[in-house]
């Protein structure tokens, strides 16, 4: 049974306090808001995964809190919530989690703590304290990347492993989606044209949302094949029809019993793994990188900003790319080579 807000009122052992999981506590949340039982699966599935991922870890804090402090977590004060926000601060939180969890919080509580005046008055002041930053300050030349995927040759020929990996590292850096989007890709929305192959993606993304546009993921052939995602992504779904079992996910493991692959953390394993053999720093960049780096090489390229924003999946108005992806090159000695060249 969920505990109400009464169980949290009085002081408690820390040693005692164990948060119950997202689930429990937000169906409790929706109980004392009047909610009827029968509509509680309803809510709950009106947020994704990803989201209850981050709630759930936010909420299991600020349920600690409210054990230790005698405050009530369903419906606690706004003095007790930027307490708890300081808090966290000062344990050296980021402006951008601490959002998530008062967003969380909002969510318990039915209530919008953006618009609170403390609370915003709050979060100016964090955000002037320890202002966000980008995760990256520069970024790989994704020409690293290309001379090694050039050495993976024929394409018909490569160990199914390498053909994986080259495969899923050239629909990174060409299409500039997350590797979530990748994951999602099954072979029933691959459609072959003359030119060009189209993949369609319906399944529910990080972007996806009412009367938002799913991605559609355009791969021109190239008359060059060595670097030709569309070329490759033919050669991998010949060499792997005979051993995906009916799997409809593009993705199967090159081991087997060759299951088919859905998770975003073994293909970002892959591409760490062409970024390592490329002589990319990976305890620097991460998988992800590979987007910060495609897109920022198309943008140096003279690709207008709103056609990158929507290869990539960002929405017409997002700065993401200009605040966070627009990066510099690594080690770039353009100004000084510039002075030195007089």
């Amino acid at each position: 049974m969920a505990p109400t807000s009464k169980t949290l009122k009085s002081r408690s052992s820390p040693s005692k306090i164990t948060f119950p999981g997202f689930v429990q506590v937000i169906r409790e949340a929706y109980r004392l808001r009047g909610i009827p039982p029968e509509s509680f699966e309803l809510f709950t599935n009106s947020i994704s995964s990803a989201t209850l991922k981050q709630y759930s870890s936010a909420l299991s804090r600020w349920w600690y809190f409210c054990g230790t402090h005698g405050c009530d977590f369903y419906n606690s004060s706004h003095s007790d919530i930027i307490k708890f926000l300081t808090v966290e601060f000062n344990k050296g939180v980021s402006f951008s989690y601490l959002n998530v969890i008062r967003s969380a919080i909002s969510f318990v509580r039915g209530n919008d703590l953006v618009n609170n005046l403390e609370v915003k008055r709050l979060f100016k002041g964090i955000f002037r304290s320890r202002p966000p930053r980008r995760k990256y300050d520069s970024i790989w030349d994704p020409n690293v990347i290309l001379q090694h995927l050039q050495t993976l040759l024929p394409s018909e020929d490569l160990p199914l492993k390498d053909l994986s990996l080259k495969l899923v590292t050239l629909l990174a850096l060409t299409t500039g989606h997350r590797i979530q989007t990748l994951s999602k890709i099954k072979l029933s929305n691959i459609v072959f044209l003359d030119k060009q192959i189209e993949i369609r993606i319906p399944d529910e993304i990080k972007t996806s949302g009412l009367n938002r546009v799913q991605p559609n993921l355009i791969l021109p052939f190239f008359s060059d094949k060595k670097l030709c995602a569309a070329y490759t992504l033919k050669v991998y779904i010949s060499r792997t029809r005979s051993l995906r079992n009916s799997a409809d996910s593009l993705f199967i493991s090159f081991n087997k019993p060759h299951c088919a692959i859905h998770s975003t953390q073994t293909l970002s394993r892959w591409i760490k793994i062409v970024l390592s053999d490329s002589g990319v720093d990976v305890s620097l960049f991460k998988s992800h990188s590979i987007r910060h780096a495609s897109t920022s090489a198309a943008f140096r390229s003279g690709v207008n900003i709103d056609s990158i924003r929507k290869s990539a999946g960002w929405s017409k108005s997002s700065e993401t790319f200009a605040n966070f992806y627009n990066l510099p090159l690594c080690e770039s000695n353009v100004f000084a080579s510039s002075i030195i060249n007089l």
